[in-house]
């Protein structure tokens, strides 16, 4: 709020933001594959990073919504999900629900899923009625909430775990 005081347009802040929160749910995800795919991550990562440079300076402008990239970023989250649950499911020691990185992920998901059309037309929606847009934003806020539960309950498990006495030989 106080930033819109002082600017105008806050769009580009999404450009820049786009790109740290892409590292770091890649870097969450690279930490469970083998080396070899981590570096997959990385090279995905950084061409992403650039993507949006070229997408916020030469494609869309800055004072646009960055649909392209958003709904690139989606769509290789939703792909990183997919490989992750892959992985999981070749480990069948314990219950789905025990392990706290399964509710982060879905969290990961179920907010990218729901978000990739909103941020497709992004852009689009500035021009449908005002209540249609407030309902969409509401709903994404859901998703949103959604996903933070999720990470709790994560957090919640990770927390109960790592608390756990361990056993003496």
């Amino acid at each position: 709020m106080i930033l819109m005081e002082f600017l105008p347009n806050t769009q580009f802040m999404l450009h820049g933001g786009a790109i740290i929160e892409f590292a770091m749910l890649s870097a969450f995800f690279a930490c469970f594959f083998s080396k070899k795919y981590q570096v997959v991550i990385a090279v995905v990562a950084v061409l992403y990073g650039i993507s949006c440079v070229v997408n916020g300076f030469y494609i869309q402008g800055l004072e646009a919504f960055n649909t392209y990239t958003r709904t690139l970023e989606s769509l290789i989250i939703i792909i990183y999900f997919i490989c992750f649950q892959n992985k999981q499911s070749a480990k069948i020691t314990n219950k789905w629900a025990d392990d706290s990185n399964n509710w982060l992920s879905v969290g990961i998901l179920l907010y990218y899923a729901s978000s990739t059309l909103m941020f497709a037309f992004a852009n689009y929606l500035l021009k449908i009625p005002l209540f249609i847009y407030k309902l969409i934003w509401m709903v994404h806020c859901a998703f949103l909430a959604i996903e933070y539960i999720l990470f709790a309950v994560g957090y919640t498990k990770e927390l109960k775990a790592s608390n756990k006495p361990t056993e003496l030989p």
